[in-house]
């Protein structure tokens, strides 16, 4: 009698093992299939991303050669007072879509190295750190070319404050000599 009594619990004690292992396999299986899911979306919504991205890089290379024969020539450098409203309104409306706050632009002296014009512009604004980093993005991004030549960044004067950030970025403009049509 005790031997089948503790064939029994052995029995026992063997499937209720099994079904716990089972139990914690089935456990497993939900979570990592949750887990491919999301990295199934994350993926799909990267490939949406850049779908559009290219759709909209497409759209706007669409006009560009009958833009450049509407941009009259330029066989010398640009003047800071032709471009200059031109760059203040592009690096204002980028800064202003990223949600940070410029409270002054100053354009520097103009350089001009082989056939191509820099006009430096020194900003001073106040954004997030998030909405710094999409701005410095953007900045990347933007077409006519800017670059990011300087950043420093300040704490705000009190915690929770905005940063306060100072950077200079840089506009380029190509004389490219055509008699007809030119490049900004």
């Amino acid at each position: 009698m005790t031997t089948a009594l503790t064939r029994m619990r052995r029995m026992v004690g063997t499937a209720v093992v099994l079904v716990l292992a089972l139990a914690a396999l089935l456990g497993y299986q939900y979570w990592a299939a949750g887990d491919i899911a999301r990295a199934d979306a994350t993926a799909r919504d990267a490939i949406a991303r850049a779908t559009r991205d290219a759709r909209q890089r497409a759209a706007a290379l669409e006009g560009r050669e009958a833009l450049v024969a509407r941009i009259p020539a330029r066989a010398q450098t640009w003047s800071w007072s032709e471009h200059l409203p031109a760059t203040m309104t592009q690096v204002g409306a980028l800064a202003e879509s990223c949600g940070a706050a410029v409270a002054t632009m100053q354009p520097a002296p103009p350089v001009t190295r082989a056939g191509v014009t820099r006009f430096p512009l020194r900003l001073k604004v106040t954004a997030t750190l998030s909405a710094l980093t999409t701005l410095l993005r953007r900045a990347r991004e933007a077409t006519p070319l800017l670059a990011v030549d300087q950043v420093t960044i300040r704490p705000g004067e009190q915690p929770g404050d905005p940063l306060r950030v100072e950077l200079t970025l840089s506009s380029y403009v190509m004389a490219d000599g055509r008699t007809s049509g030119g490049k900004p």
